[in-house]
């Protein structure tokens, strides 16, 4: 679990989190889940408890002059404190 709380005043707060070009984004059950798919089938469940969360393109910049387009989840942070929790499935 990763905790990630803000001091001081601020008027909007977003989390990102870059997600590899070659894993796959899912909704999970709910709003604030998301299933992480990997190339080599693994997956992992995403859960983030915090306000508005939203994924959107993007790109990884590897080395100079390349760019793949990737996605990245974005955190809407309410009430100064974000909670994201990582679980990796065993099947």
């Amino acid at each position: 679990m990763v905790i990630d709380e803000i001091e001081g005043e601020y008027e909007t707060a977003i989390a990102s989190i870059h997600i590899h070009p070659e894993v796959e984004i899912c909704q999970g059950d709910a709003a604030n889940v998301m299933t992480l798919r990997m190339p080599n089938g693994e997956r992992a469940t995403l859960e983030i408890d915090t306000g508005q969360i939203c994924v959107e393109d993007s790109s990884w910049h590897p080395e100079f002059g390349l760019s793949i387009p990737n996605h990245v989840i974005r955190c809407h942070i309410e009430n100064a404190r974000m909670e994201c929790r990582l679980r990796w499935s065993e099947d």
